[in-house]
């Protein structure tokens, strides 16, 4: 793109789509995590909620 400079998030230009990490090899989540894609990449989360300490407690809401 002539002209243009810096990052562009791909959902500000059309005709650009973003590309799954998730389902490609070049994506390598430690075992035991998920692979969640995300705009322009991808991030490794646990599907587990941590241990809780003192008053801290933690609810998981979400299948992830």
């Amino acid at each position: 793109m002539e002209g243009v400079s810096g990052d562009l998030h791909p959902h500000w230009v059309s005709g650009i789509s973003d590309v799954d990490e998730c389902v490609s090899p070049q994506h390598v989540c430690p075992r035991g995590t998920v692979c969640i894609n995300t705009g322009g990449g991808f991030q490794c989360v646990s599907p587990e909620c941590p241990e809780g300490s003192g008053n801290v407690s933690y609810v998981k809401t979400s299948p992830l």
